[in-house]
């Protein structure tokens, strides 16, 4: 049992100070030139469960009385008709109205116990359970439940009470119940249809037998967390939950505010950061100054000429992700050189979290080194190379302090020795033609010093292969084929056979066959083969294997589900990849019905559908919860199941109807996204998928560069952003202007070439993107951050709508973007604008790129 509110934090609060530094490899007490990392304890910020609440009236409105009496009669099992939803038990099961109520000695076993007043935690409505310390039956336990609740199977819940103790010290029941079956108040009070009950963890067959929880004087919230799984027999069709008092502690009382049974869902969607993106690192001389964190310039303190901050760094630009929890700072020689001052010896680092909007966190404790970096490199040196190149064995000489120690390419080599307190010696065997190896020196406190770098160089001779032709590197050159280093005459024989059936092209299979055989990897066209086990029953099965997931789609893979339909954007989210066009979309509020001809898979700008969202262009649905019943996929993301055994045992455990098998011949260590993409429908047969250790994956599928999205539909800081950054930075793509009869791109060349566009710019510079608090975004971000920020709300551009533009280079078959000219430099042609589509002879300057519609 877990006492506290009913919804739970899952992450620390905030973005914390930085405190863990215990990293002694990384963190040395004594620091010298290439002691250059920090690590530290990465940090998170704050983010809430969302939950689907299961239970019907939990705040206990619903026993709303006039005359606040008992709820049943004496040793009566019906209810009375005050009651809706909720069944109480006994005639000391009490309601207590919104104003409070007074329990009188003539209500417990006791008559001469005093009288108790009683009201709500949340000075509403409540219900009191009074113990009298009998046997248990239906005139004197005091009991309320819930029955009819619907669960789904496989889910995690989490039960939660609110009480309060009045008097004495009363232990509370409460559980949740399975059964099968009718549930009548008589069925309830007897179990007779009761085939599971659980407080936690595990299910057992009977109702609790001493599951008390003592009720602390004061108000608690108690909670207890079980999933809908694990049944020790029959599975349950419908759920119950209880709240009972009973025990030897007579005339206690306690009052009973708010009942929930919640499904745990996603965390909460509107918690812009979870972890930090990145770090800044703050170094000072340590002044001595009473305060240690007053050199940081914290509070009030005066400051700090010598601090200095650096970054931030983020994930690919000098900060490293450990895999255990920590992260590691890497700073550049020139930022050392604004660290390390030769009048300062002592010094302080911290590391400090910013966010994504470069919110800067709490400052922690910093941590103290000392640095030795001048008197290393005067006291290391290599004074005298013996480099013989006809021996492989060379001798390295040089100077050192009697604290220092050598290391060879990082680490100690048994060839080091120490001729005198202030000298070194190194005999070093080459195994190379030419070798460079790296010399340093590591003081006793773990300081690194300066590295010297030292080429060797080995004269040798080397014996050189030569192939002997024969008839079958005559049949090679035939097909354009040569021998590999190293093969026989019989690999060879059974590259030539591939590449006659299995020819070389442009296309994506075509490269990945190629590819495979030019290099000598060896390809499956059976890596995994699909059958169905019940051949003749009549049904399809398809399987689509896409840049980024293998696909299954069954006859009866359909799904009923609850889900919004956003006011604006007309769309709906999909917890599964849907297959078709929905079979029924009902508006919950009326029970009206979408009319399919208003209902389709959400398509954008004419790419390939988004298989887990729908539009609805039916305006009564707009902001309403509908239920949508639709044919889906079952998706398996390579992201996932990252090799082929992972995805093998996944797919034959989850489809009994199909019969799965891996190739006897691969060891199913090979990766999944080796799987080539296409899509195959069969009844009766069977299907071969086909695997290659070459992958290409088609950028041109949008569901694979959706992929790279965050949750809320962004690019921000994400690898897409990274590489487009990197495209803009490093090709000369320009907007501005284009000459359009130099160089267009034609619908033909689209697929036959199998050329997309490429994200270059994200928005044209006609824009002036402004949020509801008058902050400006240049094209980039907004485009980044998907038009939305999280605390300001919808980015709006203020000049041309950003729906008027699609990002990149011919992004549809139609020659969309258009280009929009303002005026030419062919005298002949008119200075209004007008659309070019192809070849024109004409050169224009362009105004801004786009579909205008």
């Amino acid at each position: 049992m877990s006492c506290g509110g009913r919804f739970k934090n899952v992450e620390g609060g905030g973005l914390p100070a930085v405190t863990n530094y215990n990293y002694p490899e990384e963190n040395p007490p004594v620091r010298g030139p290439s002691n250059v990392k920090f690590r530290f304890e990465e940090v998170s910020s704050s983010s809430i469960y969302l939950f689907d609440q299961k239970s019907v009236n939990s705040d206990l409105e619903v026993f709303q009385g006039t005359t606040g009496a008992a709820l049943t009669q004496s040793g009566s099992p019906t209810d009375t008709s005050s009651v809706s939803g909720w069944v109480a038990l006994g005639d000391i099961t009490l309601d207590v109205p919104d104003t409070g109520r007074v329990f009188t000695s003539g209500e417990f076993a006791d008559t001469t116990y005093p009288s108790v007043t009683g009201r709500s935690l949340d000075k509403a409505h409540s219900v009191a359970l009074i113990n009298r310390g009998a046997d248990p039956t239906y005139g004197n336990i005091a009991a309320i439940f819930q029955s009819g609740i619907q669960l789904d199977a496989g889910e995690n819940y989490q039960f939660y009470v609110e009480l309060r103790a009045l008097a004495g010290s009363p232990s509370i029941a409460f559980w949740v119940e399975g059964y099968t079956g009718d549930y009548s108040i008589s069925d309830a009070y007897n179990a007779t249809n009761t085939v599971a009950a659980s407080t936690g963890s595990t299910w057992t067959a009977t109702r609790p037998a001493a599951n008390f929880f003592s009720v602390p004087s004061g108000a608690t919230g108690v909670s207890f967390d079980f999933s809908t799984s694990g049944f020790p027999g029959t599975t349950p069709t419908n759920y119950a939950i209880w709240v009972t008092i009973y025990g030897t502690d007579a005339d206690s009382v306690v009052l009973v505010d708010n009942i929930y049974v919640d499904q745990y869902m996603q965390k909460d969607a509107f918690t812009s950061v979870i972890l930090p993106s990145g770090y800044l690192l703050q170094v000072t001389p340590d002044l001595q100054w009473p305060d240690t964190l007053s050199m940081f310039e914290e509070g009030d303190s005066r400051p700090n000429p010598h601090l200095v901050t650096l970054g931030p760094y983020m994930f690919g630009g000098g900060l490293t992700d450990k895999n255990d929890g920590s992260v590691e700072i890497t700073i550049s020689s020139s930022d050392a050189d604004k660290i390390f001052r030769p009048e300062f010896n002592r010094y302080l680092w911290r590391a400090v979290a910013v966010s994504d909007n470069g919110e800067i966190g709490d400052g922690g404790f910093p941590v103290r080194f000392d640095y030795v970096g001048s008197v290393l490199d005067r006291d290391f040196s290599v004074t005298d190379v013996s480099d013989d190149e006809t021996s492989f064995v060379k001798v390295i000489r040089g100077k050192r302090n009697a604290r220092l120690t050598i290391l060879v390419n990082g680490g100690s080599h048994p060839g080091v020795s120490y001729p005198s307190a202030t000298t070194w010696t190194l005999t070093y065997i080459t195994k190379l033609p030419k070798e460079t190896i790296s010399l340093q020196a590591v003081d006793d406190a773990g300081a690194l010093s300066s590295i010297e770098y030292v080429e060797l160089i080995t004269s040798e001779r080397t014996l050189k292969p030569q192939k002997l032709w024969n008839v079958f590197d005559e049949y090679a050159l035939l097909v354009g084929m040569d021998r590999l280093p190293g093969e026989s005459n019989e690999d060879l024989s059974e590259r030539i056979a591939d590449a006659v059936s299995n020819p070389g092209s442009h296309l994506i299979d075509g490269i990945a066959y190629g590819a495979s055989r030019e290099l000598g990897l060896k390809k499956f066209k059976s890596a995994l083969t699909f059958s169905k086990s019940s051949p003749d029953d009549g049904t399809e099965v398809t399987i689509v294997v896409t840049a980024f997931s293998l696909r299954i789609r069954h006859e009866s893979y359909t799904h009923t589900e609850t889900t919004l339909v956003h006011p604006v954007y007309r769309t709906a989210a999909l917890e599964k990849k849907i297959y078709d066009d929905p079979t029924s979309v009902k508006i919950l509020s009326n029970d009206q019905e979408v009319p399919s001809s208003k209902v389709s898979v959400f398509t954008e700008h004419g790419e390939r559908p988004l298989l887990n969202e729908i539009h609805i262009d039916f305006d009564p649905a707009l902001g309403e919860l509908v239920s949508v019943v639709y044919p889906y996929y079952l998706e398996y993301r390579f992201s996932d199941y990252k090799t082929l055994g992972e995805l093998y045992k996944a797919v034959k455990a989850a489809h009994p109807e199909l019969s799965v098998v891996l190739d006897p011949e691969l060891s199913g260590a090979e990766l999944s996204n080796g799987l080539i993409a296409g899509e195959y429908t069969f009844s009766s047969s069977s299907v071969d998928l086909p695997w290659s250790p070459v992958f290409l994956k088609q950028v041109s599928d949008k569901e694979f560069k959706e992929s790279f999205r965050n949750t809320d539909g962004s690019i921000w800081n994400t690898r897409l952003e990274s590489w487009i950054r990197t495209l803009k930075s490093t090709v000369q793509v320009s907007w501005g202007n284009i000459i359009s009869d130099k160089d267009y791109w034609d619908a033909e060349d689209n697929r036959r070439l199998a050329f997309d566009h490429v994200i270059t710019l994200y928005d044209p510079p006609v824009s002036r993107f402004i949020d509801k608090n008058g902050k400006i975004y240049d094209p980039e971000s907004a485009f980044a951050r998907a038009y939305k920020d999280p605390s300001s709300g919808k980015i709006e551009n203020t000049l041309l709508s950003y729906q008027h533009f699609i990002p990149g280079v011919a992004s549809r078959f139609d020659l969309i973007p258009d280009l929009v000219s303002l005026r030419s430099s062919d005298p002949e042609i008119s200075d209004e604008p007008s659309h070019v589509v192809g070849e024109t002879g004409s050169e224009f300057i362009d105004l801004f790129t786009g579909n205008i519609v």
